[in-house]
């Protein structure tokens, strides 16, 4: 062989790989993706856009903060081994995933997730943060930009005085990514969470030594946590030892809290003081100084109730649902040892669009599928969750995920002593405000079927507990106190026995909540059975409460001690 012929050949083989190489970078090339054809990403507009008239287009030069998500992979087989993991005979029974198995076997590919994370690059936006879970995408753009690569419009509307940006249509997305993007959020600020608390300012009695354990602000008797320990019949696991220890609780919230409130809080409720180690907080989306009512209300009872627990402020910046979905996805994949998690944020499903709820709810399926157990308040407006007045009820999510346990509210009377101290259990009844019904979303998962009512949807609540404003309960925010109330508070306290649950049986998670709680239910253990009233809430009629599972209070509220050792 020449010189020649052998560099000819050589030249041709280079010449071959220069081309698979143009071929290789021109798929992913901008004018690629350009040129592809698109297809639209369904059920993205806000619900209230057919009541809100235009005001223009949006400030071009803003810029918007998406949250991009990605569809599961092998759902049903997902779906088989949660239900194993519940399933006392499976070998899979309480055999949870990592977040390294979790995202091998079910999340996108590696190579299907680069392929969004290159799409959204070649629009000029800019991507700020990819997940190990591979279930989100971070993105940033301005108006114009966010325009151009989803190709919609995103105008200004006004609602109640304030100006709210907003897509007028859905986004649309290259063909190549039909079934693997599933949502694309931070198009519109008019979807934002909100807290599931009231609270008005009390001030102290003007005797020596300020308030006393029984809590008595001025002429109204508030239940502080001594109260709920001999109501609810705490007393015994704690002189076990059940007090929560080498638990972990986080709380998915917005805005901050300081130690100093906790601290307050524990001393006018004879508490012991806790040292601010026992306390952490994360950012995911940005830190924020900012106070929040919600998030020192949710540490505080929560960490009452599980005294020994270790107590994790997972904060956003801001109430929009992508930041939301941020501090969800930051608890499944950075904190998977995290074993409890309480929300008290949520929002009337006809008020999001449902593509969220569907990329929320994946996340919510790693976490339970990793051993952890998540609680959500209910809802503070009964059966008119949306707060339109209207006569068809609605219910509030997160609580109506099937793989989180939504918490309703009651109405306790407790007998006192001399002193106003609680000195056991007394009775309940439903509260007006308890948010429930039936999910407009999710179907009837596997759990309720014979125990809920016959009508194919996911039902909420699931379980309930003291949250009426008779008499409240303490809060103590920014050095103020405060009379509570809201499913807000029995979010949390339920965190804080299940962090006892997850000690006494061994610490290592105890995944989604439902199926065992609807099995206890089924068989009237670890309840109290709430009975009597109901949730309609101004023209809105809602659902009585009665014997076994009902749409106010789902089983009742806990008999603590009873519910921790039958578990």
């Amino acid at each position: 062989m020449n010189v020649r012929t052998a560099l000819g050949k050589k030249m041709g083989r280079l010449s071959s790989l220069i081309a698979l190489i143009v071929l290789i970078a021109s798929l992913w090339s901008p004018w690629a993706w350009a040129q592809s054809e698109t297809i639209t990403l369904p059920q993205h507009i806000h619900p209230a856009l057919k009541h809100l008239v235009s005001q223009g287009r949006a400030e071009r030069n803003r810029v918007l903060d998406l949250v991009v998500g990605l569809s599961l992979r092998n759902q049903p087989g997902l779906d088989a081994i949660l239900a194993a993991q519940q399933d006392p005979t499976s070998s899979w029974f309480h055999r949870w995933l990592s977040p390294d198995e979790f995202a091998a076997r079910f999340s996108p590919t590696e190579q299907t997730y680069g392929d969004v994370v290159r799409w959204l690059q070649s629009r000029n936006l800019k991507v700020s943060q990819i997940w190990p879970n591979r279930l989100i995408v971070n993105a940033t753009g301005t108006v114009a930009e966010v325009e151009a690569a989803f190709g919609l419009s995103i105008n200004q509307y006004r609602r109640n005085g304030q100006i709210f940006h907003a897509n007028a249509q859905d986004p649309q997305i290259p063909a190549e990514l039909a079934g693997i993007v599933s949502s694309v959020q931070g198009l519109e600020d008019l979807s934002q969470l909100k807290p599931h608390l009231s609270a008005t300012p009390h001030t102290t009695p003007d005797t020596p030594g300020g308030l006393s354990p029984h809590l008595k602000l001025g002429s109204t008797t508030l239940f502080g946590p001594k109260d709920l320990y001999a109501a609810y019949n705490f007393t015994l696991l704690f002189n076990a030892g059940s007090t929560g220890t080498s638990q972990k609780i986080a709380i998915a919230t917005a805005y901050t809290f300081k130690v100093s409130d906790i601290n307050s809080f524990e001393q006018l409720s004879g508490l012991p003081k806790s040292p601010s180690s026992r306390f952490q907080w994360y950012f995911p989306t940005g830190r924020t100084s900012k106070l929040g009512d919600e998030t020192t209300l949710d540490v505080e009872w929560s960490s009452a109730m599980a005294p020994g627990a270790t107590i994790q402020g997972v904060i956003a910046r801001n109430a929009q649902l992508s930041t939301f979905t941020t501090v969800y996805n930051f608890i499944v994949t950075n904190l998977p040892s995290t074993y409890v998690v309480s929300t008290s944020w949520g929002l009337c499903e006809g008020q999001m669009p449902s593509a969220v709820m569907t990329t929320d709810n994946n996340i919510f399926k790693q976490g339970a599928a990793q051993g952890q157990s998540w609680f959500a308040a209910s809802g503070d407006s009964g059966a008119d969750d949306c707060g339109n007045g209207g006569t068809t009820p609605e219910v509030d999510f997160p609580a109506s995920s099937p793989f989180i346990t939504g918490v309703g509210g009651t109405l306790l009377t407790t007998p006192f002593d001399g002193t106003g101290t609680a000195t056991g259990y007394g009775s309940e009844t439903a509260w007006s405000g308890s948010g429930g019904g039936k999910s407009g979303i999710f179907s009837k998962p596997s759990y309720q079927i014979g125990a809920t009512p016959a009508d194919g949807v996911r039902d909420v609540p699931d379980v309930s507990l003291e949250a009426g404003p008779t008499p409240g309960n303490l809060l103590v925010f920014d050095g103020r106190l405060y009379r509570a109330w809201g499913t807000s508070l029995a979010a949390p306290q339920w965190a804080g026995l299940f962090a006892i649950v997850n000690q006494i049986k061994g610490g290592t998670g105890l995944g989604n909540a439902n199926p065992r709680l609807y099995s206890l239910g089924v068989a009237a253990n670890g309840f109290y059975d709430v009975t009597t009233g109901n949730n309609s809430y101004g023209t809105t009629t809602g659902f009585l409460a009665g014997p076994g599972y009902d749409q106010v209070t789902g089983w009742g509220s806990y008999n603590a001690y009873q519910f921790a050792i039958s578990y």
